[in-house]
């Protein structure tokens, strides 16, 4: 406030003080690398010169969540505190590409809305979950559908990477007296230097279960006082993350049927896998230990349009502006031949990949289908490729 005729004068616009209460209250929650006063200053400074602009005299709120937007790397939406679009049917959004794991997907997005709301503790992520299930049933797809939908960079780390003792270090930087102890970015560790250039992210750590339990030490931290310090004592914060784990523990045993009739499904053996794995204070640091099923062979349709979709979507991008349409007998055998009970969806990519990308690759590369539908039909045997 003491600077704020400076910057009205200087840049001939008017800031409320509700703006510029606003203007602290969004930095110091979402702009996390930087430092007070400085980041507040400079977020009001930027939103008058877009003021300024636009040859208007009012600094809204909407002109600092633009700014805090463009810095925090999120989406406006998501940012801002009056508007909860972002989050609205937020659940509905990521059930368009995840399918069949409805319970799964509503446990993850009530969480992030009690955060949202503001009654979550502030020392903490938004969001700690346990992701387990079958290999292919989606736990990954969650974690990009999230990321997307948020308007959050989605940090991947596959954890058989982490499988030795001293690769902690890889996470948090050497130790002093270690090679590449403070050397650089990479020298204060992995983690510690993508979350430091994106604190609003989505993290997932895929099959966490592979990880030394060295390495799963380093998360309670995060867990439970929302941020990490580096080998060479550097602090960032985590409480604007949304931490993500994948595991496929316990999906063999569930897998094996019991003995005698009715449900053959053993989601018990999950269970039994996490708490032997775990130990108590990882997990009860977890927010909730989230299942996903395996998915029926209603789903395979589904997700034989999505792949479509997808197809056409990069097609879009192509100069040669081609369209690819499925009938509905193409379509079920797709689904068929690419439905394995155990494995998920993955098979079924796999025959996409072969039937339908391969052969329609060929077309692209060696026929003149420019401006062209290709219909792609079923025989009996074959797909045909029929261009209209």
């Amino acid at each position: 406030k003491g600077l704020k005729p400076y910057y009205e004068d200087f840049h001939q616009v008017e800031y409320s003080d509700t703006v510029l209460e606003k203007s602290v209250d969004l930095t110091d929650r979402y702009i996390k690398n930087r430092y007070f006063p400085d980041k507040a200053l400079d977020v009001i400074d930027a939103a008058g010169t877009a003021v300024k602009l636009r040859n208007e005299k009012e600094v809204a709120m909407a002109d600092i969540v633009k700014v805090i937007a463009k810095i925090s790397k999120i989406g406006e939406d998501v940012i801002d505190v009056e508007s909860t679009d972002g989050y609205k049917n937020l659940d509905t959004r990521i059930k368009t590409t995840v399918f069949g794991q409805d319970p799964a997907v509503d446990s993850l997005v009530e969480s992030i809305l009690v955060s949202k709301s503001g009654l979550r503790e502030k020392n903490k992520p938004i969001g700690s979950f346990l992701f387990v299930g079958p290999t292919g049933t989606g736990k990954t797809e969650t974690a990009r559908a999230l990321a997307k939908e948020l308007e959050a960079k989605l940090i991947k780390f596959d954890m058989s990477e982490y499988m030795e003792r001293h690769s902690v270090s890889k996470l948090i930087g050497a130790p002093p007296g270690y090679v590449g102890h403070a050397e650089g970015k990479m020298g204060q560790g992995q983690l510690i230097a993508e979350v430091e250039n994106a604190p609003n992210c989505v993290l997932l750590l895929d099959e966490v279960e592979k990880a030394a339990p060295e390495v799963l030490q380093v998360l309670l931290q995060v867990m439970d006082d929302g941020h990490l310090t580096s080998a060479t004592g550097k602090v960032v914060d985590f409480t604007n993350v949304v931490l993500l784990m994948t595991s496929n523990l316990g999906a063999a045993d569930a897998e094996s049927k019991k003995i005698g009739f009715g449900d053959q499904t053993k989601t018990s053996a999950v269970d039994k896998a996490v708490e032997k794995f775990f130990t108590p204070e990882f997990r009860n640091r977890i927010d909730s230990v989230v299942q996903f099923g395996k998915l029926d062979k209603s789903l395979m349709v589904k997700i034989v349009d999505r792949l479509l979709k997808e197809t056409n979507e990069l097609l879009s991008e192509n100069d040669k502006q081609v369209t690819v349409l499925l009938d509905d007998m193409a379509r079920t055998e797709l689904a068929d031949q690419g439905y394995e009970p155990a494995m998920g969806a993955r098979p079924l990519k796999r025959v996409f990949e072969s039937k339908i990308k391969k052969p329609l690759s060929k077309k692209l590369l060696f026929e003149d289908i420019n401006n062209k539908q290709v219909i792609i039909t079923w025989n009996g045997s074959e797909f045909d490729f029929n261009v209209q």
